[in-house]
């Protein structure tokens, strides 16, 4: 089956030029440049850069809003070099469901087909956005799509459909978390999508904290099996778990919490071929793995399909001679353009080097291994953090357009954030390539 929609994602570039068409007291041109990607779903467009219509370009008239063909050759021109597809968007300034004009679809059946002929290997689209709805055509490869979605990957996330979605009564058990978070920040946390890669430690905590919360829908991506020695850490798990697959322990537990979620489980390692492709369409991903070579594989996954991450890790060390050291851990929550693991020293080559031990064989592979050290405190606390940073994304707590790191030094009792970093590393330049490799 072929796609059936679009979605059109991006990050600070689509903010802004959401903001400018919106904020404008009259009609503007954008234009929305970015790359594709594949989902379960339908084509998801990956927006790396936005341009305005300069003034003189344009004018207005009782028919709508035209432009030049020169600014049609520069926009085409820009693509073409870069084989990127090409977005125009404009507003219509009001709530409620929007629709193109018959000078739109006329608009529409032009100039798609133009880009569609000109940079066959991507998709195009050309449609309006409202304040609180949106309506499109996408071209890929000879079919033309509804646009259906279009998400802002800042913090908070925010969406616009074909049509605007009412917002539901919360279910009772909600009531006191809907005090603090609104009817409105309750609807988006049922609506959202939650993936989490490793439901061990802290995963399991995070798990059963989201479905608490009212997460409407979890995939649970980890390939191990539980076994006595994870009993220690592991939140909703017991003896007679022992052997059974770590996400069916986590999945039962969270669906005992809350009989309403929707849980998805991927018995593999990331990243595989079934998480490489459910994940694409994830609201947030959290990472909860104990190795530099997956968290760098998630990194790059997050930057590539522009999904923010929020990362949990920790490290406890003894001395040679038996004394404890250290017990560090970190809440990382990463957006797609700002700074990311990479740039915080969170995974890098030394780091993924280092793991293999000399022996070429990661230390999670290891037949005689019982794991890193870990405390179940340490991994509740980094836990709450996370599941906070979903909140803040998704519930809209407040807006923070920057990725942030944390730090948990338990030894000295201080919890502190970290100075933003971005140091534009390689993982970086991954920005919205989609399923381009």
């Amino acid at each position: 089956m072929g796609p059936i929609g679009a979605e059109l994602r991006g990050g600070f570039a689509l903010e802004d030029a959401r903001h400018f068409l919106l904020d404008s007291p009259r009609e503007e041109l954008v234009a929305l440049f970015g790359r594709v990607a594949h989902t379960e779903t339908g084509l998801l467009f990956l927006v790396q850069a936005a341009e305005t219509a300069p003034e003189d370009m344009v004018w207005r008239d009782d028919e709508g809003l035209h432009w030049m063909p020169e600014l049609t050759r520069t926009w085409t021109h820009r693509a073409e070099d870069a084989d990127q597809g090409v977005v125009v968007l404009h507003a219509h300034h009001h709530a409620g469901p929007v629709a193109l004009s018959p000078t739109d679809n006329d608009t529409c059946t032009r100039i798609l087909g133009h880009l569609g002929a000109v940079i066959p290997s991507q998709a195009h689209g050309y449609g309006v956005v409202g304040d609180t709805a949106i309506s499109a055509w996408f071209s890929w490869r000879g079919e033309t799509l509804p646009w259906v979605q279009m998400t802002t990957v800042a913090c908070p996330i925010r969406k616009w459909a074909e049509n605007p979605v009412s917002v539901p009564p919360p279910a009772p058990p909600m009531s006191r978390q809907v005090a603090a978070i609104t009817d409105v920040g309750q609807a988006r946390m049922a609506a959202a999508t939650v993936a989490l890669i490793g439901v061990g430690g802290a995963g399991s905590t995070v798990a059963d904290q989201l479905a608490h919360m009212g997460v409407g829908t979890m995939v649970l991506c980890e390939a191990d099996i539980l076994k006595d020695v994870n009993l220690s850490r592991q939140t909703g798990a017991g003896p007679s778990n022992i052997g059974a697959l770590k996400a069916d322990v986590a999945a039962a537990a969270i669906r005992h919490a809350n009989p309403a979620l929707a849980v998805v489980i991927i018995p593999e390692r990331f990243p595989g071929p079934r998480s490489h492709l459910a994940l694409r369409t994830a609201d947030v991903i959290v990472s909860c793995v104990d190795s530099a070579a997956a968290r760098h594989e998630i990194n790059k996954f997050g930057r590539r399909f522009l999904i923010p991450v929020i990362d949990v890790g920790a490290t406890i060390r003894r001395s040679a001679a038996d004394e404890l050291q250290m017990i560090v851990g970190h809440t990382a929550r990463i957006l797609p353009d700002g700074a990311c693991l990479e740039c915080e020293g969170l995974t890098s080559p030394g780091l993924r080097e280092a793991e293999l031990d000399g022996h070429g064989v990661p230390y999670w592979e290891r037949e005689d291994n019982i794991g890193v050290p870990q405390i179940m405190s340490i991994n509740g606390l980094l836990a709450s953090a996370a599941v906070t940073e979903v909140l803040r994304l998704i519930a809209g707590l407040s807006e923070d357009h920057q990725s942030r790191h944390w730090r948990y030094e338990a030894l000295e009792g201080e919890l502190y954030a970290r100075e933003p970093v971005s140091s534009r590393c390689a993982v970086c330049g991954l920005l919205g390539r989609g399923d381009e490799y």
